[in-house]
């Protein structure tokens, strides 16, 4: 028996006490040994870090964290440091979401009760970061707001932590903050970033590793901020954010590159707002200092070929810039230079960059115009030409790329097809004018906001207008010329969930499937942010973008979305026309063109003498007349002035465009009438339904004519010649009729006079205190016809914005509510409801547009104020008609309007500003 055998069971069990303790200790000292190595990782801000090291130092962690360790604080800062290094890996290894799933487990387990203040904000801002990272990879809505909501929560737990802590979980936060306003444009949101960004900042000491991250975060909201909102205090506090990081960041530090990077964008932005020379080349001098320290440290920080590409990009704009001031000081020796400076700087800014990265696009639109830039300054026809024709390739690419965002893909789309057009060459324009109106479609897609959804329909909403233009006047058949414009129009309306497109369906029967929808749709819009500042723009990975764009195409051929993206069927319309003639209308780029619309035939009318500018005067100057008279001390002066321009501008409309129109269909219907006949009139006379595109669509083109003080001139004028109407697309013209049976009316007046009742038929009254917005919005869906008779308002600049003032509060044109079956007649005796805004003459939004797609067959409102008065006048002539209480409302208004007229010729103020929306007679 051996010495060992020999031992006692107690002895035995002594001895297994210490050698346990023993290799406690020893795992504890290991695992402090671990964490000095982690800790010495993670913080090398910006270095690269080898992938196969970081690799077995996530596994010697996890090891570590399988066996027992006696400290809990050393046990604690293992389960904080495991979700660290998993970051590093994933940054340098690529997106992974097994591993980003892994990592945010282990963040979420790591801060327990047994860890220090320390460990706890290591934890919570680890988990911040992470969930960010997640919420860029996939930005649905409760990843963005689970990344914020952790954000803020990490703010909470580093107040006792340490300094860095606290500048780490407000740099998360500013940035968490930033990726949601790339997702959702809260405005809110991005004040909140460039607030949380300079804090983090101004926490830091000068010197400290980590002050040039939270300085890259810093600037990049404040130049996002300055370049969605450009103004003085903003240019300058982005490009004074820069100057101050630089300033206090270490010249070897190898982040510096992305510090010179989006200074120098911050230096463009103030280029763009104010046009000074100096910051244009102060930004080319920055770009420049921000690729030679990136190529300075790219063996320490790692070699990433999108950021290297992405700073020549913007280096190429800078260029393409500066060419154009070299042009317009007529040095086209610099010209020259400096386009083929810009043409290689270009060439580097495109290479070897994911397709799918937004950064590609940027790279490959700045070659494109510095190409165009380079055509201009060649010496031959054949160099020329080569420049040309690769821009228009380049152009192509970009607009075909279905991982491209869609207002970038339409920005490419503008500059290809005038390109094209110059090359001679017809069918990338029309493929691209086809492509263009779907793409408009799915631009005001829910999941963008409502403000962003007017201001990118604002910027791209002419290209409906061009692109029927452009058919009308091609070898295609008017059919195609119909469809883009049904199409392109009022794509707001149909993706308002509230008028019940079909994704609400979806919504209703699949929540899950519309919410993916949105997501999706989300995603793929990150991509413009990046185009337009890729010095500081967040955006999803070139896989998350390529994946939303093959899901996209997926979701597409769902029925519910499929319905809302679908082709208008142009045929079926027109069978529904019955006796109306619809006038399509469009003053565009390519031409002035209208197309007169019947059952049986499509006849072209080209206006070549019909400059479009003329016409977008002629709005703009309406526009600008009807605000003077709103804001204008109320007096026969300022009601004199605006009759003057009226007049004027009714005989323009004469005498370019409707008498035209008029001898084209030989309108019929006797030079002068009594007024005894002016009852009559109106039903021996054809009918025209209006539907005018762009500027047209602010026109009151109904009453064009010539009156003199004893009243229309005979035969030049369209009032005694035929009933007209309006609407903004035929789908909204044709729903079918309402089923008449005994009407039930209400009336709703508010901040007026009362109303004669007896007019209306004894209706239902809401008025003075019970007018509410909630029981007037209630009430709408019980009766047939409404009158309402109280204050409008309607803005210019934010259309969506007009309204119906009621006892409480606004009644919005959003919240007109959808009626479930369809209603007869609504009549909106009040200022400007029928006035569209300038910005956004396709969308037709007004009031009277709202309440046409909200199921009101037929509506009456007004192009600018009316006097008390002068409507009360009209209200009576109109219900004194026998039309009124039929489907000839049209009609109905058409005598009232010829009397008011008759009686006051010289003041078309009085009576011109009356439109009927919807059909006239029964189709």
């Amino acid at each position: 028996m051996s010495a060992a055998d020999s031992n006692s069971p107690s002895e035995r069990g002594g001895n297994t006490t210490a050698a346990s303790l023993r290799g406690s200790a020893s795992r504890t000292t290991a695992a402090r040994e671990l964490l000095e190595e982690v800790r010495d990782t993670v913080h090398r801000d910006g270095e690269i870090r080898p992938v196969a090291a970081l690799r077995e130092l996530a596994e010697r962690l996890e090891r570590a964290l399988g066996q027992q360790v006696e400290d809990p604080r050393t046990e604690a800062g293992l389960r904080t440091a495991l979700p660290a290094v998993y970051g590093l890996l994933l940054e340098a290894e690529g997106e992974h979401s097994d591993l980003l799933t892994r990592a945010i487990e282990a963040a979420r387990r790591a801060g327990g009760p047994s860890a220090s203040h320390e460990h706890r904000a290591d934890a919570a801002c680890n988990l911040a970061a992470l969930l960010v990272r997640r919420a860029i990879r996939e930005p649905t809505d409760a990843h963005l707001h689970a990344a914020v909501d952790a954000s803020r929560g990490a703010i909470t737990a580093a107040k006792h932590g340490t300094l860095d802590h606290q500048a780490r979980a407000r740099g998360n936060f500013s940035y968490a903050l930033r990726v949601r306003y790339e997702m959702q444009a809260d405005r809110g949101d991005l004040l909140d970033a460039v607030k949380y960004g300079e804090q983090a900042v101004r926490i830091l000491p000068s010197g400290d590793p980590s002050l040039p991250g939270a300085g890259v975060n810093w600037i990049a909201a404040l130049a996002r901020l300055a370049h969605d909102e450009p103004s003085e205090p903003n240019v300058d506090a982005a490009v004074e954010a820069g100057k101050t990081v630089l300033a206090r960041t270490p010249e070897d530090h190898p982040l510096l590159y992305k510090i010179y990077s989006g200074f120098a964008g911050a230096l463009m932005t103030r280029f763009r707002f104010r046009g000074t020379r100096t910051s244009l080349e102060q930004a080319r001098i920055a770009y420049g200092r921000a690729y030679t320290t990136y190529e300075r440290d790219a063996p320490t920080a790692g070699s990433d070929p999108a950021m290297r590409a992405s700073i020549q990009a913007s280096l190429c704009d800078t260029l393409i810039e500066l060419f154009k001031l070299a042009l317009a000081e007529r040095n086209e020796t610099q010209a020259r230079v400096l386009s083929r400076q810009a043409v290689e700087a270009g060439e580097l800014g495109r290479a070897d960059v994911d397709p799918a990265d937004p950064r590609w696009s940027v790279g490959t639109f700045n070659l494109a115009m510095a190409h165009l830039a380079a055509a201009s300054t060649s010496r031959t026809e054949a160099e020329a030409e080569g420049h040309g024709s690769t821009a228009l390739e380049l152009l192509r690419a970009l607009f075909d790329n279905p991982a491209v965002a869609i207002p970038v893909r339409l920005r490419g789309a503008r500059w290809l097809i005038d390109l094209a057009i110059d090359l001679r060459q017809p069918e990338p324009v029309s493929q691209a004018y086809r492509t263009c109106v779907e793409l408009l479609s799915e631009l005001a897609f829910p999941g963008m906001n409502r403000s962003s959804q007017e201001r990118l329909l604002a910027t791209w909403g002419a290209l409906t207008g061009d692109a029927f233009g452009w058919a009308a006047g091609q070898e295609w058949d008017w059919k195609e010329a119909l469809t883009l414009a049904e199409q392109g129009r009022t794509v707001l309306w149909r993706s308002l969930a509230e008028l019940r497109s079909p994704l609400e369906t979806l919504r209703e029967e699949h929540p899950l499937l519309a919410q993916e929808v949105q997501d999706v749709r989300a995603t793929l819009d990150t991509g413009t942010a990046a185009f337009h500042s890729p010095d500081t723009a967040v955006s999803v990975t070139p896989d998350g973008l390529r994946r939303a764009a093959s899901r996209w195409q997926e979701l597409r051929r769902h029925p519910s979305v499929a319905a809302l993206l679908a082709l208008p069927d142009i045929t079926a319309l027109r069978e529904r026309l019955g006796n109306q003639t619809v006038i399509y209308l469009s003053a565009n780029r390519h031409r002035s063109t209208a197309l007169v619309i019947t059952r049986e035939n499509v006849r072209p009318i080209v206006f070549d003498d019909l400059k479009p500018e003329e016409v977008h005067e002629r709005a703009t100057g309406l526009a600008v007349a009807v605000e003077e008279f709103r804001t204008s001390t109320p007096g026969p002066e300022s009601a004199e002035a605006f009759a003057r321009h009226l007049r004027g501008l009714l005989e323009w409309e004469w005498d370019a465009v409707v008498r035209r129109i008029v001898t084209s269909l030989e309108l019929t219907g006797s030079p002068w009438i009594t007024a005894a006949e002016a009852e009559q009139r109106a039903r021996s006379l054809d009918r025209i339904v209006w539907c005018p595109i762009g500027a047209f669509a602010l026109l009151p083109l109904h009453a064009a004519g010539l009156y003199g003080p004893d009243g229309p001139v005979p035969g030049q004028n369209l009032l005694e010649r035929s009933v007209s109407s309006y609407t903004s697309t035929l789908q909204a013209l044709t729903r079918p009729p309402v089923r008449r049976g005994k009407a039930r009316s209400l009336l709703v007046e508010y901040g007026l006079p009362p109303t004669d009742r007896r007019l209306i038929g004894a209706p239902k009254v809401l008025s003075d205190s019970q007018a509410t917005v909630a029981a007037v919005a209630e009430a709408l869906g019980r009766f047939d016809t409404v009158h309402f008779a109280c204050h409008g308002t309607q803005q210019q600049d934010v259309p969506s914005e007009a309204a119906l003032l009621l006892a409480d509060g606004p009644l919005r044109l959003l919240d007109i509510p959808h009626t479930s079956a369809p209603r007869d007649f609504a009549f909106l005796a009040a200022c400007s409801t029928s006035q569209g805004g300038p910005l956004l003459p396709d969308e037709v939004l007004t009031m009277a547009s709202a309440f046409q797609h909200a199921g009101w067959r037929r509506v009456v409102g007004t192009l600018w104020p009316v006097q008390r008065w002068a409507s009360d006048a009209v209200v009576r002539s109109f219900y004194g008609h026998p039309g009124s209480a039929t489907a000839a409302t049209a009609d109905a208004l058409s005598s009232a309007v010829l009397k008011a007229c008759r009686a006051r010729p010289d003041r078309p103020d009085r009576w011109a500003g009356y439109v009927h929306v919807g059909p006239v007679g029964t189709p």
